[in-house]
């Protein structure tokens, strides 16, 4: 009964793992044949969710790339809110990424931000810099009071 039990588990254990997989298997490939940098975003999502935790960063950076690139496009005020919603999506994995057993390593959070705070300076657009700073200050209000309050001022 043990053993049919174990390999009953060991093959719901595999064929999940398998699952995973493949699913990986196939957004990347239709992330590569892409030509829309908005697909491309969306798949980059998709992977960076069905990825191993260790693999986050891997998608999450791409990802935020493509949203600063569609952020200097011109869009309408729907379509920049969705952008935004994004973005603050994936600065939520740069924070699980660096969390183990309920505790964040906010240092590295906060070296991530400031990274990308410095590269959206750099462009000189005041307005994208004031909403990423918003981003980064709604983020840290979950662990870091006092970060959200610097970075909100």
């Amino acid at each position: 009964m043990r053993k049919i039990i174990l390999l009953s588990f060991l093959w719901v254990l595999h064929y999940s793992c398998f699952s995973q997989s493949r699913t990986m298997d196939s957004l990347n490939i239709l992330l590569k044949n892409a030509k829309e940098d908005t697909t491309k975003l969306r798949l980059y999502v998709a992977l960076g969710e069905v990825c191993e935790k260790n693999d986050m960063l891997l998608y999450t950076g791409p990802a935020l790339n493509l949203v600063d690139k569609l952020l200097i496009k011109n869009h309408t005020e729907e379509e920049r809110d969705k952008l935004f919603d994004q973005e603050q999506g994936l600065l939520y994995s740069v924070v699980a990424y660096h969390t183990n057993n309920d505790t964040t390593n906010w240092a590295k959070v906060e070296a991530y931000n400031d990274a990308r705070l410095k590269a959206i300076e750099k462009t000189g657009n005041q307005k994208r810099t004031a909403e990423f700073l918003f981003h980064i200050a709604s983020i840290s209000l979950d662990g870091k009071k006092d970060s959200a309050m610097f970075f909100a001022n």
